[in-house]
């Protein structure tokens, strides 16, 4: 089940039973608020019809005795369980989960679902063949994966909490917001709440990428854009960081290689801006770059030439070109930091 479907499958009683998994962990417990507002619309119902349990291994015994059990003070009933380790699950457990949830259709006023923790169920992008145990439980319920959202994604999502609170949210600001304190949805909602906070207070409505700077706290992330700011630095022992970690949570090369070949290009981009006489603020009108964007690569090219980006362009480039016909490992990426500190 995909998310579109989940939204649709949300506009009304009765829900599915699901896994919900992914390393999403904001959005996977919004959808899974969201199931018990559905279910349980009077909260004072949660205590007698939510049911929560939590362990490495299912306990179907004590599964069993509340899904049997009918709602109390609601139509419908809620049982979540958290914390199992999927990935280490038993055979026999398996199937005895999927012996559990053939009768189902049995408990129409229940709904069970099982919260899938980052790391406890995987179902990583590289390789690109999703792991045995996913594809084992898809088999037996609908799962609904949350993968970590991108910019596009995240830049909508920013602009309606603001807007929510009255303020207005241009994309520049939204994009110096990412780029200061990552992709970390929890993280960002509290962020949200502080710029929010620091505008009502001086009475404006309009974010800007200097508030960002200086009400935002910084936060380092190891993603695609943390490595691309670590070779832009020139940080050759950041960047290695970066990808070790992106290599321990099996991150598609192929997408790693897109976002720093698009670093590259917007680099030469404003390099050949920048020969070419033009201040910051005309390379920011010329390009559409936000500030905080166009300083980070102004500072990157005080040692870099544009001979050598046009080199290291065309290296990654050519890796590009190559992970689209599923040739690039993490050696080519490897291969590439160590060249990109040569300047």
């Amino acid at each position: 089940m995909t998310q579109e479907e989940l939204k649709k499958v949300l506009k009304s009683p009765p829900v599915p039973w699901l896994v919900l998994a992914g390393e999403e962990e904001y959005l996977k417990r919004y959808y899974l608020q969201k199931i018990r507002e559905l279910l349980l619309p009077d909260p004072a119902a949660e205590a007698f019809d939510r049911l929560r349990f939590e362990g490495e291994e299912i306990d179907f015994g004590a599964l069993e005795e509340a899904v049997k059990a009918p709602p109390l003070l609601s139509e419908y009933k809620l049982v979540e369980w958290h914390l199992c380790e999927f990935e280490k699950m038993k055979a026999a457990d398996l199937s005895r989960l999927r012996e559990f949830c053939d009768a189902r259709q049995e408990y129409a006023a229940v709904t069970v679902v099982f919260y899938a923790e980052r790391d406890k169920l995987l179902y990583p992008s590289y390789p690109k063949k999703a792991p045995k145990r996913y594809e084992e439980l898809s088999k037996i319920l609908d799962c609904v994966w949350f993968p970590l959202s991108e910019e596009r994604q995240l830049l909508g999502w920013i602009d309606r909490h603001f807007r929510e609170a009255g303020i207005s949210c241009p994309a520049e600001s939204g994009r110096a917001l990412l780029a200061r304190s990552g992709r970390n949805m929890d993280v960002l909602s509290g962020e949200i709440d502080k710029l929010t906070a620091y505008l009502a207070a001086a009475g404006r409505q309009v974010l800007t990428p200097g508030d960002v700077v200086t009400v935002a706290s910084s936060t380092f992330e190891a993603d695609a854009f943390g490595l691309s700011n670590a070779i832009l630095a020139g940080d050759t022992a950041a960047a290695y960081e970066n990808l070790r970690d992106m290599k321990n949570r099996r991150m598609d090369p192929s997408l790693i290689f897109g976002t720093v070949f698009r670093v590259f290009s917007d680099l030469l981009t404003v390099a050949l801006l920048r020969e070419e006489g033009l201040a910051p603020a005309a390379i920011r009108a010329a390009t559409g770059f936000h500030e905080y964007k166009v300083n980070l690569y102004l500072r990157s090219l005080s040692r870099r030439s544009v001979a050598s980006l046009e080199a290291h362009l065309g290296k990654c480039r050519r890796l590009d070109l190559a992970s689209k016909s599923g040739m690039t490992d993490y050696g080519a990426l490897e291969r590439l930091i160590a060249e990109a500190s040569v300047i």
